[in-house]
Formats: structure tokens, C-alpha cells, sequence
């Protein structure tokens, strides 16, 4: 019996923490619930006519498309007349983790590239940052006690 009740604590203290990982996600981190696809958000400046707060010039304008798992695949930044400003293309290994980020200029050109290193729990060890032309830019590593 002692051992029964310990197979299903281990169990569920398993399942448990499969379900937390799960939720570490952009979509968690912005607070969206759901299957969300895509996310459209455009910030106007705020302005007032005859007392009344309306809509002006457009700040910000941003796409962000998800993957299955709910993290970002790419991030599209758009001028105010609806130009590209910025493309962000994500990749993730197979437990979610985020292993490499680029940014693109306008014309398809790379901006910056980044890269990711996780240990076998999960935690971030590493991350470099590459110049356009792949040289290394910076580097950090993560210690953990």
C-alpha cells in the first residue's frame, strides 16, 4: 500500500510539473489564453476633439504569429503607413526552449542573429549574439547552483 501512494504522488507531482512547463510560453508570458494564432496590435497616439479622446497617428503596429505550442515564429513590425519596419523569425527545440532568434531589416538583409544553449533541466546557459556578417558580437553564460 505505502508503495501504491507512492507511485501516485510521484505521479502526480509529475504531471504537475509537465503542466507548469507547458504554460512557460509568450502566450502565457502575455497573458493570452486559448489557441491564439496571430495577434494584430497597433497603439495610436491618443488625441482630443471637442472633448472627446480619438484616435491619432499610428505609434506602433505590430503582427506576432504562434506556433502550436504558443510561442512566437515570427514578429512583423510595420512603419505608420504600413511599411516593414522589422522582421523577427523564432526557432525552438523540441521541449519548447528558444534556440535561435533573427532580426531582418526591411529588405530581407540580416540585422542580428541570436542563439540559445540550455542544460539538460531546461535552464539558459548561453547566449551569443552574431553581427550580419556571423561574427560574434557578445556572448553570455548562465551558472546555476
Amino acid at each position: 500500500m505505502k508503495k501504491v501512494l507512492t507511485i501516485v504522488l510521484a505521479m502526480f507531482f509529475l504531471a504537475f510539473c509537465e503542466k507548469s512547463n507547458a504554460q512557460k510560453n509568450d502566450l502565457a508570458e502575455l497573458k493570452l489564453n486559448g489557441k491564439v494564432k496571430s495577434l494584430k496590435e497597433i497603439l495610436y497616439e491618443a488625441m482630443i476633439k471637442s472633448g472627446e479622446v480619438v484616435k491619432g497617428d499610428v505609434l506602433t503596429n505590430e503582427q506576432i504569429i504562434f506556433n502550436e505550442k504558443g510561442n512566437k515564429l515570427e514578429e512583423n513590425n510595420f512603419n505608420p503607413d504600413g511599411s516593414l519596419s522589422s522582421k523577427h523569425i523564432y526557432k525552438y527545440d523540441k521541449k519548447g526552449n528558444k534556440t535561435e532568434e533573427n532580426w531582418f531589416n526591411p529588405d530581407g538583409s540580416l540585422n542580428d542573429k541570436w542563439t540559445y544553449k540550455y542544460d539538460n533541466k531546461g535552464n539558459k546557459i548561453e547566449v551569443n549574439s552574431f553581427n550580419p556578417d556571423g561574427s560574434l558580437n557578445d556572448k553570455a553564460t548562465y551558472k546555476y547552483d
